[in-house]
């Protein structure tokens, strides 16, 4: 029986594993590699401009790797410091059944290179000396050494704008997942103290502050008679026209408020609580022995019987929080100067001529953490 329950439980451990390792690399830094890697340089042939397994009988020099289509590469490649192309061959278009041959025909151990910064500037080059600048991203479990320091990346790179340079997937990705997890709990936070004070205000003092908590009262209904979103959007709309207030500031502001909107989801749970048992004998009884209404809440009604409800609500606002960044990704709404999971996973989408294919580097942590904290909210629900 115990056995079963580890089992039970493995995947849930195996993820959490996971995500404190990602939040772990994210605050830390990463200790497999630096954070930016730059290209490597070496000599490149024929060999790895084509693919082998494609040669096709219409093109005498095969389907090209590596972007290079149909004669002329799209990527470059680097001689005497200038960026050049290779040309391997008969350049054919599609739109077309012309084909054109190359200005000049090279010796063997030769490539026919164009200058990139001049398409006229075209020559014959020994192939030694035409380097491949190890462009980005690289693959996975890619290895580099750079400055006498082993860096090896896990999950590649991804490319910056020249492709010269790549960022360590792994650390972009852990940091991005950090910055959420930061910004997830300032929502947190003050879901927290909004839910505990109108649930404390309305729930156990409801008699003894009856204005202010009319006024608690009122809040509470205004937050619950409108979507959560629409609140957003509303705050979003209002901190757009103030221009004063720096980017980084305006997000730390939606997820505070997305925090407080939210409230009133643990507040009305506990003022059920509350009720229950403000009448109970042990609660007179404390009353009678002399306790603060202080200790009473906290050390008894919060402490002993409330507890699952604030940690269930816990975990439900941190999912929402991640959904709340990619909502405000999705939207432009997101801060240029924090890297969120949620600007990770539109940026990849709308560059992956940097990023590649990062859908798999996405999917599977964003369900892991959608799971961790799942599972966290199961747990304690058992307990309610």
């Amino acid at each position: 029986m115990k056995n079963m329950k580890i089992f039970k439980a493995a995947p849930a451990i195996l993820a959490l594993i996971i995500y404190v390792i990602l939040l772990s690399i994210g605050i830390w830094g990463n200790p497999f590699s630096n954070d930016s890697i730059k290209g490597v340089y070496k000599s490149i042939n024929k060999n790895e401009l084509m693919d082998p397994e494609n040669i096709n009988s219409d093109e005498p020099y095969g389907n090209l790797k590596n972007r290079e289509v149909r004669g002329i590469s799209e990527r470059y490649y680097v001689h005497e410091g200038n960026r050049v192309k290779v040309v391997l061959g008969k350049k054919k278009f599609e739109s077309s059944s012309d084909t054109f041959e190359p200005i000049m025909q090279c010796e063997s151990n030769q490539y026919h290179i164009v200058n990139i910064a001049d398409d006229e500037d075209q020559k014959c080059a020994s192939q030694k000396d035409v380097q491949d600048p190890n462009i980005h991203p690289l693959p996975a479990f890619s290895n580099v050494i750079m400055d006498g320091e082993n860096n090896f990346m896990l999950l590649g790179t991804i490319a910056d704008q020249e492709f010269e340079s790549g960022i360590d997937r792994l650390s972009y990705l852990s940091n991005s997942i950090f910055q959420s997890t930061k910004l997830s709990f300032l929502s947190l936070i003050v879901f927290i103290i909004f839910g505990l004070y109108f649930a404390i205000m309305i729930g156990y003092y409801k008699e003894k502050f009856k204005i202010l908590n009319s006024i608690n009262q009122f809040l509470v209904k205004t937050f619950e008679s409108v979507p959560i979103i629409l609140w957003v959007l509303i705050t979003i709309i209002i901190f757009d026209y103030n221009e004063s207030i720096s980017s980084s500031a305006k997000i730390a502001s939606y997820f505070a408020l997305f925090g407080l909107f939210s409230s009133p989801a643990l507040s009305n749970l506990i003022i059920e609580k509350i009720n229950q048992m403000k009448n109970e004998d042990f609660i007179v009884a404390l009353r009678l022995l002399g306790l603060k209404d202080r200790r009473i809440i906290f050390s008894h009604m919060l402490k002993y019987y409330c507890m699952p409800i604030i940690y269930f609500q816990m975990a439900y606002i941190m999912v929402h929080s991640f959904f709340l960044d990619i909502t405000l990704s999705v939207i432009e709404r997101n801060s240029p100067d924090i890297l969120t999971f949620g600007s990770y996973i539109i940026d990849s989408n709308r560059n992956s001529q940097f990023f590649g294919n990062d859908f798999n580097y996405l999917i599977i942590p964003a369900f892991i953490i959608a799971f961790v904290f799942y599972k966290i909210a199961s747990f304690v629900k058992s307990n309610i």
